[in-house]
């Protein structure tokens, strides 16, 4: 995404909420969202979508977790 509107929306539900889970329901990987939070205990990213290897954007595989 150019303007990723699923983190500025995340972002600003961070002001009023400790935490936030975002669940993205498509057939790729939320790998932009998933970056922008990775390193924080604050948003927890849970994205269902197709995984063979090959597909774009060939991440989100079944064994990759945050820190």
């Amino acid at each position: 995404c150019y303007i990723n509107d699923a983190v500025l929306s995340i972002l600003e539900m961070l002001k009023f909420f400790p935490r936030v889970l975002y669940i993205d329901i498509d057939v790729h990987h939320g790998d932009g969202v998933e970056e922008a939070f990775y390193l924080t205990d604050r948003v927890m990213c849970v994205s269902l979508h197709k995984y063979d290897g090959n597909f774009f954007p060939q991440t989100g595989d079944i064994v990759e977790d945050g820190e």
